[in-house]
């Protein structure tokens, strides 16, 4: 993996592995100079793919995106100085262009892959894991206790405030004493449950890296997976799939990230009596739905393994190189 800022400076390093490289992979920051660069490579005859996993042209400011400034008008982050500044042209329209020039994009996401067809070949990558970060851990939790857990960010604002899923939570914990919400990542978007769940029922933590990824998940009980706009639908399965390879129940949005699972979770409409009645059953039947999660959990093991996934991407890269669709 080359570092984009090292590619535009032609460094000995980055020359040296796209002169050997039959496929160049350029992971979406399509702006300033990398749209140069990318022609500079397919000029040499060097096949690019554009490789995205965000709907930018969905991205809003009010629903917490950090970079729907950027990507939609141009404006830069704060520089030393304070100073914010716009883009003569947009990220988004030179990402659109660039993906015209390359005509090839992959993603994790189908609906994705469905936007940018009508002037790209597109190709469906998902999320592969390395599942040595899944590993069960013991960790110190009361037997008694149901945690309900969620991932999530400050662009998860939408997802969990259009969603009933705050609502249901709150709930749900107001009448069901053994219930603890557990919050991984930025809890914002959770104002609801901050508010009226007690301190001693609720957890924050912070982000956490991959590598401990299954020690968080060894705290959970119930995962969620709210999703509720346009740009939530261009999220990725990875959320269901982390889930469904850890052997943990779920909860997820009827909706297009948690389709391709269906089958290991529970989808509800995005109402907060849909949410409560699902998290309800949960709590009641946790052991069955435990037992089935875990048994299941091999299988989706096996499908999204990266270690075995090897073979299927290398035959997918093949293709865009001889530009097979």
């Amino acid at each position: 993996m080359i570092r984009v800022e090292d590619w535009i400076k032609h460094t000995d390093e980055s020359n040296a592995a796209c002169n050997e490289a039959d496929l160049i992979i350029i992971q979406r920051n399509l702006f300033g100079s990398v749209p140069v660069e990318m022609h500079y490579w397919m000029a040499k005859g060097k096949r690019c793919i554009i490789d995205l996993d965000d709907g930018y042209q969905f991205m809003k400011v009010s629903s917490g995106s950090p970079s729907a400034d950027f990507w939609l008008h141009g404006i830069t982050p704060a520089d030393a100085n304070g100073q914010r500044h716009k883009l003569p042209v947009t990220p988004f329209v030179t990402l659109t262009e660039s993906i015209k020039a390359c005509g090839y994009v992959s993603s994790p996401s189908k609906v994705i892959c469905q936007d940018w067809q009508h002037i790209a070949k597109t190709y469906y990558l998902p999320n592969y894991l390395n599942l040595q970060n899944y590993g069960r851990f013991d960790v110190n939790k009361d037997p008694g206790k149901i945690v309900i857990g969620y991932f999530g960010s400050s662009g998860h604002m939408d997802a969990w405030r259009n969603s009933g899923v705050d609502d249901a939570v709150v709930q749900i914990a107001a009448k069901y004493k053994q219930v603890v919400l557990m919050i991984v990542g930025d809890p914002t978007p959770c104002r609801e449950a901050r508010k009226k769940i007690p301190d001693s029922r609720r957890i924050e933590r912070g982000w956490v890296p991959s590598v401990l990824m299954g020690k968080a998940l060894s705290f959970f009980d119930i995962g969620l997976i709210p999703i509720a706009s346009d740009y939530d639908n261009r999220r990725s399965p990875l959320k269901s799939m982390e889930y469904s390879c850890f052997g943990l129940p779920w909860i997820g949005s009827d909706s297009p990230p948690t389709w391709e699972l269906r089958q290991a979770g529970t989808l509800v409409q995005n109402t907060a009596d849909s949410w409560y009645k699902a998290l309800e059953d949960h709590i009641l039947h946790i052991d069955d739905y435990r037992a089935r999660a875990v048994a299941a959990a091999p299988l989706y093991q096996e499908r999204y393994d990266a270690m075995g996934a090897a073979e299927s991407l290398m035959g997918i890269y093949s293709k865009i190189i001889e530009g097979v669709q």
